[in-house]
């Protein structure tokens, strides 16, 4: 199981997120992010796991292991080199976390990208948390079975 947690590095406040049921096909849910600006995102394994790289939107991130006992890492994610989203569309991003053995997760996630003076990146319901329910196969793809937003 992997807990995902985003929250907005200037300010600590978890990031925003709206239902959109099936309409954009990848997601039920899309995440809100502002351009140019930096993002908190801690990972949690359970049970613990060992994590050498993640890559989000095409950025490779440094992770920094908060706590090796517990599977809890951290990074910092800087959506300078992104462009705000079209009106009433949705970007497909990657999540692509690499842990020892080369056990790979690569699931794309659906977002929107609000220009950094938009205030509708944090309008709406706070997401605490998105957790993953894993399955890994015969070589090393992870692939998430359920889940779960909170």
């Amino acid at each position: 199981m992997l807990i995902i947690m985003f929250s907005n590095a200037e300010t600590n406040e978890r990031i925003s997120y709206k239902q959109d049921g099936s309409r954009f096909g990848a997601s039920q849910l899309t995440l809100k992010f502002a351009t140019n600006s930096l993002y908190k995102i801690f990972v949690k394994a359970r049970p613990p796991q060992d994590f050498v790289t993640l890559n989000i939107g095409g950025s490779e991130l440094k992770l920094i292991q908060v706590d090796a006992d517990f599977g809890e890492y951290a990074a910092v994610w800087n959506t300078s080199d992104k462009t705000p989203t079209k009106k009433g569309t949705r970007q497909d991003i990657q999540f692509i976390l690499v842990g020892d053995g080369h056990k790979t997760l690569n699931k794309n996630i659906q977002v929107k990208f609000y220009p950094r003076s938009d205030s509708h990146a944090s309008w709406g319901q706070k997401l605490d948390q998105i957790t993953w329910h894993c399955e890994v196969d015969e070589f090393g793809a992870v692939s998430v079975t359920e889940e779960q937003t909170v």
